[in-house]
C-alpha cells in the first residue's frame, strides 16, 4: 500500500465489511461467491484509492483489481450476491472514511457517473424482476382458471 493511513484505513473497511457479510479472507479460494466478494470490496474501494492499492485489500496485484473492474457491471447486473456484497462493502467504505477521514480520492463528476451507472444497472435488473413477476403471476392465473 502506497502509505499507512490508506492502508489502515483500508485494513479497517475491509475488517467491517467481512464482519457484515459474515466472511473470512479467504484469499485463494476461487469459489465464485469468494471472488465476487473480493471484486465487491476492490470495486468500491476504487473511489478512495487506485486500482493498485484496490487489489492489495487481498494481496493481489493491480491486475486482478483491473479485472474485477472489468467483471463489475456484468456482475451488478446478474449477480444478486455481488450487488449484495457490492452495498456492504459501500458501507464499510463509509463507514471508515468517517473513522479515519479519508475522502474519497476522486472528483465529484467520477463519482456521479458512478452513482448513475449504478442506478441504471439497478433500474435495468428491476425490469427483469417486473417482467418475471408479472410472467409468474399471468401463469398462475391461466392454472387456477
Amino acid at each position: 500500500m502506497k502509505n499507512k493511513l490508506s492502508g489502515d484505513f483500508l485494513e479497517a473497511a475491509k475488517a467491517r465489511y467481512l464482519n457484515e457479510i459474515g466472511e473470512k479472507d479467504e484469499r485463494l479460494s476461487r469459489k465464485r461467491h469468494l471472488v465476487e466478494m473480493r471484486g465487491a470490496l476492490m470495486n468500491a474501494a476504487y473511489a478512495y484509492v487506485p486500482r493498485v492499492e484496490c487489489g492489495s485489500i487481498w494481496g493481489k496485484d493491480h491486475s486482478t483489481a483491473i479485472h474485477a473492474s472489468n467483471q463489475h457491471e456484468v456482475y451488478m447486473k446478474y449477480s444478486p450476491n455481488y450487488r449484495e456484497k457490492y452495498l456492504e462493502a459501500e458501507m464499510a467504505l463509509e463507514w471508515a472514511s468517517e473513522i479515519f477521514s479519508f475522502s474519497p480520492r476522486n472528483n465529484n463528476d467520477v463519482a456521479l457517473e458512478k452513482i448513475d451507472n449504478s442506478i441504471g444497472i439497478y433500474r435495468r435488473v428491476l425490469k427483469i424482476l417486473e417482467r418475471k413477476r408479472e410472467k409468474m403471476n399471468n401463469e398462475s392465473l391461466k392454472e387456477s382458471t
